[in-house]
């Protein structure tokens, strides 16, 4: 015997599964219907799968944190290419959408960059006569954990990672 409201049986088509993703409402103008998505997870090891974006959820959800800052986000649809014995459903899994390229970019981690009391952005380097300099730079697309150099730095500067607070242009190091 079963009760009418007890679920007793579900019934899932595993050949057409999709994968519900959230976007951060900073790249949500920029994610169209047939953007390309690159899909992993721990359950497929080294392989990783592509798919494509079917659709985007006209409203956004607003996911609070511990922290107090929340974010909002956009819902959107991933449709894999193939179907695939290792897509399963509830599975987590990350989805790289990838909406630009720019060859040949210079990158930084976050965690180089400062701003000081009038909000510039720059970085320390350490000059030939290893004394520090502060470079303003202009910063352009931000990625996960990186942004994109636009000026004011290149590859041939030996820039100071996560710089100390108490760290002054014209310090030896």
């Amino acid at each position: 015997n079963i009760a009418p409201i007890k679920k007793a049986i579900s019934v899932s088509d595993f050949s057409n599964l999709y994968i519900e993703t959230m976007i951060p409402e900073a790249y949500s103008t920029k994610i169209k219907p047939g953007t390309d998505a690159k899909i992993s997870a721990e359950a497929f090891g080294e392989n990783v799968y592509s798919g494509k974006i079917e659709s985007i959820k006209p409203t956004a959800t607003y996911i609070p944190s511990i922290t107090g800052e929340g974010k909002t986000f956009i819902s959107a649809v991933i449709r894999p290419n193939s179907s695939n014995k290792l897509f399963i459903p509830e599975l987590t899994v990350n989805a790289k959408i990838t909406v630009n390229t720019i060859k040949n970019a210079l990158i930084l981690p976050y965690e180089c960059i400062r701003q000081d009391e009038n909000s510039n952005e720059f970085v320390f380097c350490v000059e030939n006569d290893n004394t520090v300099r502060k470079h303003l730079i202009k910063t352009g697309h931000e990625l996960e954990n990186e942004v994109e150099i636009i000026s004011g730095v290149n590859k041939k500067n030996r820039i100071i990672f996560n710089p100390d607070e108490n760290l002054k242009e014209g310090m030896q190091v």
